[in-house]
């Protein structure tokens, strides 16, 4: 009878040990996919993002380029300005720098060559995208 309930309670002991262990393990398990699957989606959405930013980009600076090319400084003005603060926004100083350069020219209205500062804008553009 003894060997009995001993064998009852070693049975018992091994049971509720191994629930603990399982249950410990699968809440590892589960920790370890919910973590994949965030990293994976955030890496989706940082990819998402940069695609965005970068269609955003390129349509300003060509807004901006046509708008030099036909001598509107006024559409110019209007796409440097939003470009300049999209920029600031980001942080991209090396874009922004010249930006703001290119922007105060325009809101003067000036007359001048604009290719060389939208030639350094776009240097940067394309070293940066190289990163």
């Amino acid at each position: 009878m003894q060997v009995a309930v001993a064998g009852i309670v070693v049975a018992a002991i091994i049971l509720i040990a191994g629930a603990f262990w399982v249950g410990k393990s699968a809440s590892e398990d589960t920790e370890k996919a919910v973590r994949n699957v965030s990293l994976l989606y955030l890496n989706g959405l940082a990819e998402r993002r940069e695609q965005v930013v970068a269609a955003k980009l390129a349509d300003y600076i060509s807004d901006l380029d046509v708008a030099v090319a036909s001598n509107n400084l006024d559409a110019a003005f209007e796409a440097a300005h939003a470009l300049k603060g999209v920029l600031g926004n980001l942080s991209l100083t090396p874009l922004y720098t010249p930006m703001v350069e290119l922007t105060e020219h325009l809101r003067a209205r000036e007359t001048m060559d604009y290719a060389p500062l939208l030639n350094q804008i776009l240097a940067k553009k394309a070293e940066l995208a190289a990163l």
